[in-house]
């Protein structure tokens, strides 16, 4: 609700990494939220896909993430649910700022 409040286009949800995956090779989001865990699955091959494409990626989960993401995902943004709508819209916001600005500080 808060991204579709701000003006924001989503597309998904996806309820599988299957789900997640067809929708990132299909089409070309400027930025993705991935909740870590999809019913038992770790979405971490859409993760790498959408880095590789260089979609910022924004990573959401009820775990610690230290304890649960790999060594390579450790440096994209995440936050802990539940967590407050300004704090998505925060990551959210830098994330758009780093579409198409390779040269931004970005994750």
């Amino acid at each position: 609700m808060v991204l579709i409040q701000h003006g924001i286009d989503i597309v998904g949800p996806a309820s599988t990494v299957d789900e997640a995956m067809e929708l990132a090779q299909t089409g070309r989001p400027e930025v993705a939220i991935l909740d870590v865990n999809l019913h038992g699955e770790m979405i971490f091959p859409v993760a790498d896909f959408l880095v590789g494409r260089g979609v910022p990626v924004i990573l959401t989960t009820g775990y610690s993430a230290r304890d649960i993401l790999p060594l390579r995902l450790l440096d994209l943004p995440s936050i802990r649910k539940p967590y407050e709508p300004t704090e998505l819209m925060e990551l959210v916001e830098r994330a758009f700022a780093c579409v198409g600005d390779e040269l931004a500080d970005c994750p």
